[in-house]
This record gives structure tokens, sequence and C-alpha cells, in this order.
């Protein structure tokens, strides 16, 4: 397709929402053009995978917590669709999380953690200390207590994201590298209209629609919009991968997550001895460099609740920025005359609310109106201009989604 025909949709973003909204579009027989200098290769790629409601739960964090409890429902009809066009095994591992309490005061905050679940209506168990080392036998010495969630899982997202790029291809679109500078934009008083985008080389490309999916880069492409805030940050962090495939004995057999000293730590195993071990949380630039003092303590923790990693090979160093937002909660809507469409501000939590953004963009895209609950990520929510207060949905009732949400 070349740059002068005018398509449906254009997708600036190839991480897990950017990849997921090409998918849902080529499906539908829109015509698309997606960019990204390196698709796959932001965030999502450092990304562990949690699909963890329960204990991403944060005090203050209410709304965020039922987006987040109604993505994870979503996720297993969406690995289940895209392993069936793909036939890729998309390590959907459907175990449960056991936090580990490192010491008494990590078990005193644990057991607030568990009192907060009681009260937004999630499931967890508080574990004594045997009860931890029944569940995971090669627990370090000193352990105080955990909880356990049978109901947060993980996913591979390097493999959702390898088969959402395959699913696409096979349909005859591919992402091209280049970099989009700035969006098409006309005013008339004060709607505005989006029209296409403009290339790194200097080049345009117009579209009846564009999508912003560019993770904490979004807020620099959509701030040059008059009266548009969409404050994006970058927030760094830090991951390392080990190879326990040598060592069966290593296998932790579901996502573990620990308290040590009151600092978070969480080890997600893989299918084939991968461990991954995270993560760090710095307000930093997207440096793209893993520093000593972050490896240092990523180690550290993780070997207090799990000593044996130290007999574990080092098979990978990475740091992204994932893109925050003032309120943590993501951005996903319309802007203006509805040309332009935004999905950004996951934060820690891209992976998880991929399936519930892929269901919100699935209807913006087929021209319907976001539930009431979707309010909350309204991406006019920061700007000037936008003075209408979001309503409360402190007493709304938990998301209710369709089982099986219809195409475009």
């Amino acid at each position: 397709m070349r740059d002068g025909d005018p398509v449906d949709l254009i997708i600036v973003g190839g991480g897990i929402v950017g990849s997921l909204a090409a998918w849902r579009a080529v499906r539908a027989g829109l015509t698309v053009r997606w960019f990204d200098p390196q698709p796959g290769n932001g965030a999502s790629r450092a990304a562990a995978g949690m699909l963890a409601p329960t204990f991403e739960a944060a005090f203050g964090e209410r709304d965020l917590m039922r987006l987040n409890v109604g993505s994870a429902a979503l996720w297993p009809k969406l690995v289940s669709d895209l392993a069936s066009e793909t036939g890729c095994d998309l390590q959907l591992r459907q175990a449960g999380t056991l936090t580990v309490a490192f010491d008494s005061g990590d078990l005193t905050e644990a057991r607030r953690v568990h009192d907060l679940h009681e009260e937004w209506g999630l499931s967890s168990a508080v574990l004594t200390t045997s009860g931890v080392r029944q569940r995971l036998s090669i627990v370090g010495s000193r352990v105080a207590g955990g909880l356990w969630a049978a109901h947060d899982h993980s996913v591979n997202p390097r493999r959702v994201i390898s088969s959402l790029v395959t699913a696409v291809a096979a349909r005859g679109v591919a992402a091209d590298r280049r970099h989009v500078v700035s969006l098409l934009t006309e005013y008339s008083g004060s709607t505005t209209t989006v029209s296409g985008v403009l290339l790194s080389d200097g080049s345009t490309v117009q579209a009846e629609r564009v999508l912003v999916a560019a993770g904490w880069e979004s807020g620099e492409l959509l701030g040059r919009i008059p009266g548009l805030v969409v404050p994006t940050r970058p927030v760094k962090g830090e991951v390392v991968r080990l190879d326990a495939s040598g060592l069966p004995w290593l296998d932790i057999g579901y996502t573990v997550r620990g308290l040590v000293q009151g600092r978070p730590i969480y080890l997600v195993p893989r299918p084939g001895g991968e461990i991954v071990i995270g993560a760090t949380t710095v307000e930093l630039p997207d440096d793209r460099e893993m520093t000593a003092g972050g490896l240092f303590a990523l180690l550290r923790d993780a070997r207090a609740i799990v000593p044996g990693i130290d007999e574990a090979p080092v098979r990978e160093l990475m740091a992204r920025a994932r893109p925050g937002t003032p309120d943590n909660l993501p951005l996903i809507g319309r802007v203006g005359d509805g040309s332009l469409l935004v999905a950004t501000g996951h934060y820690r939590h891209g992976i998880l609310l991929a399936a519930l953004t892929d269901h919100y963009v699935n209807l913006l895209l087929r021209g319907d109106e976001l539930p009431a609950e979707a309010r909350v990520c309204d991406p006019n929510r920061f700007s000037l201009a936008a003075r209408v207060p979001i309503p409360d949905c402190g007493d709304q009732p938990a998301i209710e989604l369709p089982t099986h949400p219809r195409s475009i």
C-alpha cells in the first residue's frame, strides 16, 4: 500500500495494545497502516505478564481494581481466539499466585492487603509460615507467612505479541518502521479533526481515524493538539531473566510475589525454565540501561524469597519505561470529533489491562459508546478544556462485559 492511499485506520504503536488493535481491525476488513520503529520492543517486551487483579489492588485505586478484574476475566477467551488462529502456545498459566512475607512487618502489611481484598470482594487467603512452605518448599529460611490468590495468573507477553504480528502479517499488514512525527490536524471552532500522520521521512498518510497507542511517547505526540493534555510520562522498570531449565528442583510452579522489608518483588516462571524477576520502579527517562543498583536490588530481594536462584544462569537484563499517568488510570477513548482514538497510559498494568483495552477499542472502531465504567479512562480528563467532572464510580457494580465480545 502506497503512502498516498488513504486508509480506514492508522495505528501508532506496536506494543500489546497497538498489536491487538491491528489484529482486530484487519480481521474486521478495515484497511490499516501500522507504525512503530521497533514493534514489540517497548514496555511490553520487558513485562512479566502477570494477570493479577487481586495482588495488583492498591489502596485508593478502586476504579483501577475494577478495570483489572474485568480485564483478567477476558484474557482466557483472548488467548483461545489468538491461539486458534496462529497455533501458538501463549503460555497462559492459571495456577494462582503466592505472596511471601519476609518478616513480621511484611506480614502485617500482607494482612492489611488481605483486609482490602475482603472489603472490595476479592479472593485471597492468609497463610501461616507452614502454609507458605507447603505451597513452595524451596522458600527461604526466613518467612513470616503470606497470602494465596487462586485467581491471579500469568501469560507470556512476548509470545502474545509475536502471535499478533504473525496474524496481522498473514492478512497483509506489517508494521511500518518509520517514526510518526506528528498528527495531521484540522480545527473548526473547538472541534479537532485528525486526518492522518506525518512521518520521519517527510511523507504523509491519510486515514479516516488514527489510534495513538504509543506508550509513554503518546503524550508528546498528542500534546501538540491545542487544548489537549495527555500527561503520560516514562517510569523506568528493570527486569532480570534467569534460566532454570537445568535445575528442575527450581520449578516454582506459579507466580511468587514477595514483600521483603517493605520492598515488593516477583518471580514469574515460564514453561521451559525461564524465571522473570522484577521490577524496579524509577521516575527516570527511557534510557533502556540496566543499573547496578537495580540489578542488586532485584537479586537481593528475590533470593531472600527463593535462595536457590543463586544457581541459575542470568540470560537477560532489560530496562524499559512504562507509560505512567497522574492517577495511574489508562487513557482510552475518543478525542475531538472521533477521528482521533487514544489507548495508552496503562502504567504497570499494560498486559493485564490489554484484554479490556482491546474490548474498548473494538467498541470505538465500531462506532459504539464505551460503557459507564470506562469514563474513568477518558483521555480528555486532564485537558484544560475538559471542565465537566468525571462521575464518581465509587458505588457502581463490578464491570459487566459480554462473554464473547462482538467483533467490529
